[in-house]
Order: C-alpha cells, then sequence, then structure tokens
C-alpha cells in the first residue's frame, strides 16, 4: 500500500451478555430490550491497534457489519482512538451466516483503501464462533494468526506470541 500504514479493525455490535436471559420454556436467549455495546475482545484488538498507531504511526480505522444502531460501536472505536470508522449496514446483510459476515468486511476494507494488517477480537461473545477472521483472512488472501495475545512491528514484519 502507499502512504500511511493502515491497520483495520473489525469491530461487532452485540447485546451486553451480562443482561441477556434465558427463556426457561424454549432455552433460546432474550435480548429484547438488553442495551448494545461493543464487543470486549475486539475492543481488545481495538486498544492494539491504537498502541501500533501511537508507536508507529500507522492510521487506525474500524469497521462493522450491522444495523445503523451500531453507529454507537464505531462511536465508542473513534473515542478509544481510531481515525476512521466504517458501517456496512443494508437490509439484506441482516441475519448473515460467518462467511457473509466477512464477505461485506473483505469489501468494507478494500472500499476504505485496503490495509496492511487487520485485527478482529477472538470471537465475539453473542456465538462465540471465532469464524469470521479466519474467513475474512482467506478473502483478503492475507495470512492468518488466531488466538494472538501479542503483537510487535519489526524490520517490517508483524511478530505475533500466541496462545496455545
Amino acid at each position: 500500500m502507499v502512504g500511511v500504514p493502515t491497520v483495520a479493525v473489525c469491530v461487532k455490535y452485540v447485546p451486553d451478555v451480562e443482561q441477556v436471559r434465558v427463556d426457561r420454556e424454549t432455552g433460546r436467549l432474550i435480548t429484547e430490550g438488553v442495551p448494545m455495546r461493543v464487543n470486549e475482545l475486539d475492543k481488545n484488538a481495538l486498544e492494539e491497534a491504537v498502541r501500533i498507531k501511537e508507536a508507529h504511526g500507522w492510521k487506525v480505522i474500524a469497521i462493522t457489519v450491522g444495523p445503523e444502531g451500531a453507529k454507537m460501536a464505531l462511536r465508542e472505536a473513534l473515542a478509544i482512538g481510531a481515525d476512521e470508522a466504517y458501517l456496512a449496514c443494508d437490509e439484506a446483510f441482516e441475519g448473515l451466516d460467518t462467511l457473509g459476515v466477512a464477505t461485506v468486511l473483505a469489501r468494507a476494507i478494500e472500499a476504505a483503501g485496503g490495509a496492511d494488517l487487520v485485527l478482529c477480537g477472538e470471537v465475539s461473545l453473542d456465538s462465540f464462533s471465532g469464524q469470521v477472521g479466519p474467513k475474512l483472512a482467506e478473502l483478503l488472501n492475507a495470512p492468518c494468526v488466531t488466538c494472538a495475545r501479542a503483537l510487535k512491528l519489526q524490520d517490517g514484519k508483524v511478530l505475533v506470541e500466541r496462545a496455545l
């Protein structure tokens, strides 16, 4: 990429898991009336991106897929230190599976000018699938490291400490 290196962070707008209830009869989660927030593990990725920005002068962009209300997640990302924030919002995106979400995120990253590094939280606290990040890496034809615990930029490379 030309210009300032960019790190994109995927953030998900999820129900506050501490306030979600379970319907005793159906076993389904009750999320109606539950406040929404940025997925806590995505905040970790965002904070790491901001550290890279502060240490190396990179630009940080935050991207989410969701309804108009997901703008709140992006406002929080900007408050944490993202330079730009993008919402991919369309009724057609409602109910997407993990590959669909990864596809929309890949297109959004490309539309924002691309990224030299993409960070995602380990899992989202509403589904725990952990599938979007690896699928996104495949779509972007980029390497993928899961369960990262620390990142270090050195000699033009990203060194990753990984938990096993």
